[in-house]
């Protein structure tokens, strides 16, 4: 009987590597050495889904067995066998992390970012092949060559037209099913593509460049046929693997240019993603933000996760108000709220079901010549976590429409039924603009649906916009009728689809509102009648505040929000300006 395999104990500023064979009945060895991180030599790092099997397959390391999961197991025996045949050292964070050792595992989850960073290669493995995976990886690489080539989003039934297997051909669920694979969806694997230098795609025996992958997966969205290739059906952020190897070209772009990410985005892009500890939402994040950040929140596993998820969601509030990025509070809309966590700390555990509102022209608390960091002067105190802020009171609101809108594409996909829920509830809206401002199609009613998209990227005239929005409106009553959709002449249509876009990104998650000085808005779910639109200094959309009833002074957080009219401090009206005053938000 072979002995089991012990760790022994790594330096701080060591890592191990794995040099892994295989024979010809599959059977797996690895010999386990540890280097000085920075004299390593070059090596591969694997990037995978764990899993939530218990280890039920083994391997020989240094002639000794370890026990690891079916999904690792896969891996190991596909990418050293031909026709890979992985020839460098590899580090696997299963094996080479000592997981068993809670401060070897803090130390060696805080080098993560620096192991990604400097592995010669990443290779993700997406699994087994499997639902005509093959196919998929076969096709993708064509498709980056016909889809940049069609200028609007096909009709499903077209797709033959342009040079594409047709709608109802094995290709398109095969891509379907291979984007909702779990790497896709799993935290970790974000940081893992992100920060490497080069990233090999594996599924089964068959290999791809992480940027085909990426330009298929964007030009698939772009063009609305992601939405096709699930059959139509609702599936969540972490099921989009469309979506997210998009997310991961932004993030690769961006960190090429600046040289790390925002911390508040990551986070908003963490809880989309799945994790087995609610704290990694946070340590999965800080390898690609700034050292202010990794200095400011300590990564530890000694204690129970449940008790220090929330302390864990407080320390990154306080860190982002700490480093000037206001931008936190954006994340704070549309989550589930938790007792002991402040109400402008962002549950980093509950879903965001609000999209977060963010233009570059949105300025609501900063002057044109302003930035935040030279205007935002937040501040959080230690003994009770609450945050202490300037700005003044704009408006109230006065009336809500209670429908919520329906999260779906105005165009791609949809049914009878949804078109017409989209336009119950868009009529609803209409009718409190309506009554708002006394006008029949009020331009600030189209103004807030878009979130103003006439100023970035559209730049439109008002009277090309209202077109837009009669166009859109025609074609849900036409699918609503049954009659399928009806698209705009195609000089109209790139500005069609624009609108429809920004439509669900303000929207999706949010309440339509009408204020007491005549304005409209889209703002939390969880607003209602009295409560107070406030802009806060040195923060870029206008806040929603709620008095605490029995503490006079103090405030709670509800979100963000749209409010046409009140988007650009230069250009508030001074009548919708309050005295400067100091919110403690609790």
């Amino acid at each position: 009987m072979t002995n089991t395999f012990n760790y022994s104990a790594l330096p701080d500023d060591s890592i191990r590597l794995l040099k892994i064979s295989s024979n010809a009945a599959g059977d797996i060895f690895c010999e386990v050495s540890n280097f000085i991180f920075a004299q390593a030599p070059r090596f591969c790092a694997l990037s995978y889904t764990w899993g939530t099997d218990v280890a039920t397959e083994s391997m020989l390391c240094n002639g000794l067995a370890m026990q690891i999961k079916a999904n690792l197991h896969d891996a190991i025996r596909t990418l050293f066998s031909p026709p890979i045949s992985l020839d460098l050292p590899i580090w696997i964070d299963a094996v080479c992390i000592n997981q068993h050792d809670d401060e070897e595992k803090a130390v060696q989850v805080s080098r993560m970012g620096d192991i990604y960073r400097k592995a010669h290669q990443v290779v993700a493995w997406l699994g087994p092949s499997g639902k005509d995976s093959d196919l998929a990886m076969e096709w993708f690489e064509r498709l980056t060559v016909a889809l940049p080539l069609i200028q609007f989003p096909p009709p499903h039934h077209q797709l033959g037209r342009y040079g594409l297997p047709e709608a109802d051909d094995t290709i398109w669920p095969a891509i379907g099913n291979l984007f909702r694979r779990p790497w896709f969806g799993r935290l970790w694997t974000f940081q893992e593509a992100v920060l490497a230098a080069d990233l090999l795609m594996i599924c089964g025996r068959k290999t791809i460049s992480s940027e085909i992958l990426i330009a298929a997966a964007k030009e698939l969205r772009r063009l609305s046929i992601d939405r096709w290739c699930v059959g139509l059906q609702a599936i969540g952020n972490h099921e989009d693997g469309f979506r997210a190897m998009e997310i991961v070209d932004g993030a690769k772009r961006y960190l090429k240019t600046d040289g790390q990410l925002s911390f508040p985005n990551l986070l908003a892009v963490a809880c989309s993603k799945l994790c087995l500890d609610p704290r990694d939402r946070a340590y999965g994040m800080l390898g690609m933000t700034g050292k202010g950040f990794q200095d400011r929140i300590q990564v530890s596993y000694s204690n129970d996760p449940s008790q220090d998820s929330i302390q864990t969601s407080i320390d990154c509030a306080k860190a982002c108000i700490g480093e000037g990025l206001p931008a936190i509070l954006r994340l704070v809309a549309g989550r589930q709220r938790v007792p002991g966590l402040p109400s402008w700390c962002p549950n980093l555990n509950s879903y965001q079901y609000a999209n977060q509102l963010q233009a570059n022209w949105y300025r609501a608390g900063l002057l044109i010549e302003e930035t935040e960091a030279e205007v935002f002067r937040g501040k959080t105190t230690a003994a009770n976590n609450h945050l202490v802020i300037s700005g003044f009171q704009a408006d109230t609101v006065s009336e809500t429409v209670a429908t919520e809108y329906p999260s779906l594409s105005l165009i791609a996909g949809l049914k009878s039924a949804i078109a017409g829920d989209l336009l119950t509830w868009e009529a609803q809206c209409l009718a409190l603009a309506q009554k708002i401002t006394s006008e029949t199609v009020p331009m600030g009613h189209i103004y807030t649906l878009t979130g103003d998209a006439r100023q970035e990227p559209l730049h439109t005239e008002d009277e090309d916009f209202h077109q837009a929005y009669v166009d859109l409106l025609a074609n849900l009553i036409s699918i609503a009728q049954g009659r399928g959709s009806t698209l705009p002449p195609r000089e109209r249509r790139e500005l069609f689809h624009n609108m429809a876009n920004k439509i669900r990104r303000i929207c999706g998650g949010r309440r339509y509102f009408g204020t007491e000085k005549g304005c409209l808005g889209v703002g939390p779910l969880e607003l209602k009648k009295g409560d107070t639109v406030c802009v806060l200094y040195g923060t870029k959309p206008p806040y929603i505040l709620r008095e605490v009833e029995e503490k006079t002074g103090e405030w709670l957080l509800i979100g963000d929000a749209f409010v046409n009219g009140l988007m650009e401090l230069s250009e508030t009206l001074k009548r919708a300006r309050g005295p400067d005053e100091s919110f403690t938000i609790v």
